[in-house]
C-alpha cells in the first residue's frame, strides 16, 4: 500500500467515522472540496465540516480514475464517488461526483470491483 493509499484509507475512516477532527487532521490548510452539483469550499476547517454531512451508509476503497478513491452508497445505492489528491502526506483536494448520470458508471463497475480493505 503506498503513503497515498494510506491516507486514502485514513480520510475514509474518517468519513466514515464523522469525525470533523479526524477529517481536519487529514486535510491540508487550503484544501478545497468542489463537487459536479455544488459551490468549492475551502479551508480545513469549512472542508471537514461539509463532508462530515454525507448521507451515505458505507464508504469503500476502490480503484476511480485508476487510483484508490473511495465510493459512498446509501444502501445499495451510489451516491458519491470521492476523487482525493494528496501532497506529502495530506488530502489537497477532493472532487465529489454525485450527478446521477456519471455515477451509473461506477455502479456497474463497483459491482464487479470487491472493495479494497
Amino acid at each position: 500500500m503506498t503513503r497515498r493509499d494510506r491516507v486514502v484509507a485514513a480520510f475514509r475512516s474518517a468519513l466514515a467515522a464523522r469525525s470533523g477532527p479526524a477529517l481536519a487532521r487529514l486535510l491540508a490548510r487550503k484544501v478545497s472540496v468542489r463537487s459536479d452539483d455544488t459551490r468549492p469550499v475551502i479551508g480545513a476547517v469549512d472542508v471537514a465540516a461539509a463532508l462530515v454531512a454525507h448521507d451515505a451508509t458505507s464508504l469503500t476503497l476502490q480503484s476511480v480514475n485508476g487510483e484508490t478513491g473511495i465510493v459512498a452508497r446509501a444502501g445499495t445505492e451510489v451516491v458519491a464517488v470521492y476523487c482525493v489528491t494528496v501532497r506529502l502526506g495530506r488530502v489537497v483536494d477532493v472532487f465529489l461526483i454525485r450527478e446521477p448520470t456519471r455515477l451509473q458508471h461506477f455502479t456497474r463497475v463497483t459491482d464487479s470491483d470487491p472493495p479494497r480493505s
